[in-house]
């Protein structure tokens, strides 16, 4: 997604505090989502992989992503409150 398209969006940007690996958006979803669907697959390329990829992050709901970012925006909320602790809740 390019920024502009993510400007028109309107999507609220969030400070990521430094220090908080464990919030990072790529962990805190975009990774375990297709990991978890992938397990213990096969594939005969990586064409093959790219396109398995592909189809699980087009079949992910707006609603999965609203949610997923509104949850990742209160847990950073918190860290940037509590002076960048670690989160653990």
């Amino acid at each position: 997604m390019s920024v502009d398209a993510l400007l028109a969006t309107k999507a609220e940007r969030v400070e990521h505090p430094p220090f908080s690996p464990d919030l990072a958006p790529s962990d805190f979803f975009l990774f375990g989502a297709p990991k978890e669907k992938l397990s213990g697959s096969c594939f005969s390329g990586s064409e093959d992989l790219i396109s398995k990829i592909r189809e699980i992050f087009e079949n992910i709901s707006k609603e999965t992503l609203v949610s997923v970012h509104e949850n990742w925006s209160r847990k950073l909320s918190w860290v940037i409150e509590n002076h960048g602790v670690y989160y653990t809740q």
